[in-house]
């Protein structure tokens, strides 16, 4: 008689069923809203009411015209940026500050002051801890008042074993 399907047995069959969705969805929720806050933006509204501002410091950057690159140095104990003119020349005097950010790892950033070592060549002190890419944030301000931001992606390879 257990292959008799009776009104009970169905009803528990539902339940049961219903029962470990809610679970297994329950289990989603909480580490959902506890491994992750969501807030991507500090201070969004903030930014968002100056987005004029933004656009007028991107058009005075373009006319700027300066270019730059990043590199890790050797023994990758630091970073190296270059900043050139619009017509190749290199940028000197400037003041650089910057972030690198680990996008896939909270916890990494770290801040970065980079030092003039020679003309248009500036290098900041410091290992990028993890390898893979990174996110390197400039914000280049010349003796005039002159500011350059730039973003770039940098990718950290596993150091030689040798």
């Amino acid at each position: 008689m257990s292959g008799v399907w009776t009104g009970r047995r169905v009803l528990f069959c539902m339940l049961g069923f219903f029962g470990v969705i809610f679970v297994v969805n329950g289990i989603f929720v909480y580490m959902a809203t506890t491994t992750w806050t969501g807030l991507s933006t500090e201070n969004a509204y903030k930014k968002g009411i100056r987005y004029n501002d933004t656009l007028d410091a991107a058009r005075a950057q373009d006319q700027l015209g300066w270019q730059s690159k990043v590199a890790v140095g050797k023994g990758s104990d630091n970073l190296i940026a270059q900043f050139k003119a619009k017509d190749g020349a290199p940028v000197t005097g400037l003041k650089i500050i910057g972030t690198a950010v680990r996008p896939t790892h909270e916890g990494y950033d770290k801040k970065l002051i980079f030092v003039e070592t020679q003309s248009g060549t500036y290098v900041a002190n410091g290992r990028l801890p993890l390898k893979g890419n990174w996110r390197i944030e400039l914000v280049a301000t010349s003796s005039d008042g002159k500011s350059f931001r730039v973003n770039h992606t940098l990718l950290v390879k596993p150091r030689d074993k040798s």
